[in-house]
Parts: structure tokens; C-alpha cells; sequence
């Protein structure tokens, strides 16, 4: 049994360093052309060596960076509101996406759990100054009313980062 739980851990040393060969050349690329790479946040419970932190780390370019995500993040039991500071720098943009935290499924701003006051405040804390991008997933005649009509976007603008606008 020993020798299978050690196969499976090689297999899976050689997929992560895979991986992070890969993160490299994506990054040469972007750098030769001027800007920098961002994964999307797709941390969930796997955390460690598989992180998209650890990875940025491990690489230590200022130019590796991630999407946090809200929705996904929820959705896998992130505590979102400490993400600001345990990713601080290394967020490049966000997707604002809210749910239940029970299942990924995209919903207007406010009908879902995810707490969105103290998330801003400690993105704003934490230093992140970029935009903060909400993700809609709907028919594109409706997003007025998606967004709009649930009057939550004013009160989520209101703890954004100042200078910035959601």
C-alpha cells in the first residue's frame, strides 16, 4: 500500500513541476510583449504545493499574479474576506460573482452570501487598487435589471477602493 501512495506522489510532483514549467514559459511570453500573467482562482481545498500562491512564490516574478474570483473562492469555503491579505500583490483584478457558497452558480450581487462589505474593506486594506469587475451571467437584455434592479451594486461601490470604480 506504501508503494502506491508514494507512486501517487511522485506522479503528482512531476505534474506539478509540469505545471510550473509551463507558468514559466507563459510567462517569458507575456513578459517579451510587455505585461504580466494571471491565473483565474481556482484554489479550492487543495491548498499547498498545487496553490496558485505557492506557485507564484515559487517562481518569484513580480509579473505572476491571480484573478481572485469571489464566486469561485466562496464556492470552495474560502474565508473571501482574508484573501486580500494573504494574497495582497499578487491580485491583478477581480471577478466580483456571488453565491451560496454551496455550489458555483452565478447570481446578482447580494443574493448570495458572500460578504461583500469587509471583502472590499480589506481589499482596500490590503492595498489592491485595480478594477473590480462584476461578473453577470445572463441574457444580455438583462443586466439592467440583474444588476440594477437588485440595488446592491450602490452599496458595494461604496466600500470599493477609493480612486477606483466597480
Amino acid at each position: 500500500m506504501g508503494g502506491d501512495s508514494n507512486r501517487q506522489q511522485k506522479r503528482w510532483a512531476e505534474i506539478h513541476a509540469r505545471v510550473v514549467e509551463k507558468i514559466r514559459r507563459y510567462l517569458r511570453w507575456c513578459r517579451r510583449r510587455g505585461f504580466g500573467w494571471h491565473s483565474r482562482s481556482r484554489r479550492s481545498r487543495h491548498r499547498g504545493d498545487s496553490s496558485i500562491l505557492n506557485i507564484c512564490e515559487q517562481i518569484g516574478s513580480p509579473d505572476l499574479g491571480l484573478n481572485l474570483d469571489t464566486g469561485h473562492a466562496w464556492a470552495c469555503r474560502e474565508l473571501v474576506p482574508l484573501l486580500p491579505f494573504e494574497l495582497q500583490a499578487r491580485i491583478f483584478g477581480t471577478h466580483l460573482g456571488d453565491n451560496r457558497s454551496t455550489e458555483n452558480v452565478k447570481m446578482p450581487l447580494g443574493q448570495g452570501t458572500v460578504p461583500w462589505s469587509p471583502l472590499l474593506r480589506n481589499l482596500r486594506a490590503a492595498g489592491y487598487r485595480g478594477s473590480l469587475d462584476i461578473e453577470v451571467v445572463c441574457p444580455a437584455d438583462e443586466v439592467g435589471t440583474t444588476v440594477r434592479g437588485e440595488s446592491t451594486v450602490p452599496p458595494i461601490v461604496d466600500c470599493a477602493p477609493q480612486g477606483e470604480s466597480a
